[in-house]
C-alpha cells in the first residue's frame, strides 16, 4: 500500500517538477505529510483526520487562504497515488480585503530578511518587489537580456500569469537594488521555496507581522499597486503596469479610507 512519503515522490515526478512553482507546491504537500505521519497510508487519510489536520495548521498561525493551499498540495499527491476520493475540509476565506504594507513595514521587512541565514538576496527582493509590483515568479524568471537600466529603466515580463509579456518602469530604489546583484548571472538567482521560507522566517521575527498570515510575498505586489492608486495614477495605467486582464482585478487597490472620505466632504463644501 503506498504510503503518503510515495504519494509526495511520484506527485514530484508527474506534476510537480512540471510547474514553475512546483517546489513551493511540493513543500506545501511536504508539510501536511509531516503533520499526517510520513508513513501513514493514503488509504488512512480520512476526512476526520483532514479536519483534524486542519486544525492543527491553523493553531500554528496559518490563514484560510494557505491552509487551502497545503490542502490542495496534498490532494495532488493523493491523486497521484490513486486517491481520489477523500472530501477536502477547504476553509472558507475572507473576500474583499486586500493585506498591503507601508513603506516603513516594507523597509522593516526588508532588513529582517536580511539578517535571516543566507536572506541578503530575499531582502533585496522584498525591496523590488514592492517597488515593481511584479509576482515573485515574473522577477525570479528574469534575465539580464530582459532588464534595460539606461534607457527608461525598465524591465520586460516575459513569463506573466496571464502569459502576455508586458513593459514595467523601475524606480530609482528598483535600479539600485539590480545594480546590486548586476555580478549575477540573473537579477536574482532564488527558489520559490527558499523566498518563502526566509520571507516567513523574518516575518515572524517582527512583533508587528508575527503570524499574521496575510503578510506573504505576493502583498508586496499589493503594496505596490495600492502605492500607485494612491498616488492618483488612473487605474487604466495601473492595470497595465499590473498585467490585469480583468478590470475588477484592478478595481479592488481602490481603497476608500477615513481620510478619503473626509477629503470628499471637503470638495463637496468647496462646490461653487
Amino acid at each position: 500500500m503506498t504510503n503518503l512519503l510515495q504519494a509526495l515522490q511520484l506527485a514530484k515526478r508527474d506534476r510537480f517538477n512540471a510547474q514553475k512553482s512546483g517546489d513551493t507546491s511540493a513543500a506545501r504537500a511536504q508539510r501536511t505529510i509531516a503533520w499526517l505521519g510520513g508513513t501513514t497510508s493514503v488509504a488512512r487519510v480520512t476526512e476526520a483526520r483532514l479536519r483534524a489536520l486542519v486544525l492543527a495548521m491553523r493553531a500554528s498561525g496559518l490563514g484560510p487562504a494557505s491552509v487551502n493551499r497545503h490542502l490542495s498540495a496534498l490532494r495532488v499527491a493523493l491523486k497521484s497515488a490513486g486517491q481520489d476520493s477523500t472530501a477536502m475540509p477547504w476553509q472558507k476565506e475572507p473576500r474583499g480585503r486586500t493585506r498591503w504594507l507601508s513603506p516603513a513595514e516594507v523597509n522593516l521587512l526588508a532588513s529582517a530578511c536580511v539578517i535571516q541565514p543566507n536572506g541578503l538576496a530575499v531582502g533585496l527582493l522584498v525591496r523590488f518587489l514592492g517597488e515593481t509590483g511584479l509576482r515573485v515568479g515574473e522577477a525570479l524568471a528574469l534575465q539580464w537580456a530582459d532588464v534595460d537600466l539606461l534607457q527608461r529603466p525598465h524591465v520586460i515580463v516575459r513569463t506573466s500569469k496571464n502569459g502576455d509579456s508586458r513593459w514595467v518602469p523601475l524606480t530609482n530604489e528598483a535600479v539600485q537594488v539590480l545594480r546590486v546583484q548586476k555580478d549575477l548571472s540573473a537579477p536574482f538567482r532564488l527558489s520559490q521555496s527558499r523566498v518563502n521560507h526566509i520571507f516567513r522566517a523574518a516575518r515572524d521575527s517582527m512583533d508587528w507581522s508575527r503570524g499574521n498570515s496575510e503578510i506573504v510575498p505576493h502583498t508586496l505586489r499589493h503594496t505596490a499597486a495600492s502605492r500607485l492608486v494612491q498616488a492618483g495614477v488612473s487605474l487604466p495605467v495601473v492595470q497595465a503596469w499590473l498585467g490585469h486582464r480583468d478590470f475588477r482585478s484592478t478595481l479592488r487597490y481602490t481603497h476608500v479610507d477615513q481620510d478619503g472620505l473626509a477629503a470628499a466632504a471637503r470638495m463637496l463644501e468647496n462646490r461653487q
